[in-house]
């Protein structure tokens, strides 16, 4: 029984290292043919930020590693705001968002390579507010705030505990706006949210997930008009450099 399960995983191995090969070579021709990919993320700590003028995060790592994996030059990566690069994935044929959280919604929009990681979205409170886990109520009414085109507003519409949504740029305005008593609750990934606020020197203990929306899974998108060989290229790169991908992740995150 081991002895074919190893012949199993050798030829399943062996398989995906070829289809790097192959797609390796088609990306390359690619690039050289004027059609190379536009990398973009958001300025998002753990995942994506910048330390001594360089590119760095969970989200940078793992990308490099497959670029390398397939044998192409070190990316070079666009910071957005969030709302502007999940624009250009839809409308930009060359278009490539790193670290987009996967939905029913956005499931066809998109080609898809991951996932990587699992990740909890919520709505998050200051605890002197009086908020509580025990305490949220879906049938009282809340002022929200959210980050432009971020995958809160799908997780929260037609909730009936949503009175207003106030919209900003970025997760740290949305922190601000909380702050300042401008909304009741804030949108957020778990990891993002309390990145951030060791980030603005506030303290994690001031604040709790009231309520948690849903869990999904962190992917890379592609825009529609990518070539499928591409897509599963950097797919089969996954599969290939899984166990580093993991180290990547949990350099981050404990």
């Amino acid at each position: 029984m081991n002895y074919n399960f190893s012949i199993m995983r050798i030829t399943k191995v062996s398989a995906i290292l070829l289809l790097v090969f192959s797609c390796s070579f088609q990306i390359q021709a690619a690039e050289k043919g004027g059609a190379s990919l536009i990398f973009m993320t958001d300025f998002n700590p753990p995942f994506a930020e910048t330390k001594d003028g360089e590119p760095s995060g969970i989200n940078i790592e793992i990308l490099n590693l497959l670029c390398r994996e397939l044998q192409m030059e070190e990316p070079e990566i666009r910071f957005y705001p969030w709302a502007r690069a999940f624009e250009e994935l839809q409308n930009n044929s060359r278009a490539v968002l790193i670290g987009v959280a996967r939905t029913e919604e956005r499931a066809e929009l998109f080609k898809w390579a991951g996932p990587y990681l699992s990740v909890r979205f919520g709505l998050f409170a200051r605890k002197d507010a009086g908020y509580s886990v025990r305490y949220f109520s879906i049938f009282d009414s809340y002022r929200l705030g959210i980050v432009y085109g971020d995958v809160i507003e799908e997780l929260v519409a037609g909730s009936r505990y949503v009175h207003s949504v106030s919209r900003v740029n970025s997760n740290t305005q949305n922190i601000k706006i909380l702050n300042s008593r401008r909304v009741d609750l804030i949108g957020s990934m778990e990891y993002t949210f309390f990145q951030d606020i060791r980030r603005m020197n506030l303290n994690p203990d001031d604040y709790l997930m009231v309520h948690q929306l849903q869990e999904l899974t962190a992917w890379i998108a592609f825009n529609k008009e990518i070539p499928t060989t591409t897509v599963a290229g950097f797919q089969a790169a996954f599969e290939s450099r899984h166990d580093e991908i993991n180290s990547i992740i949990t350099k981050y995150i404990r």
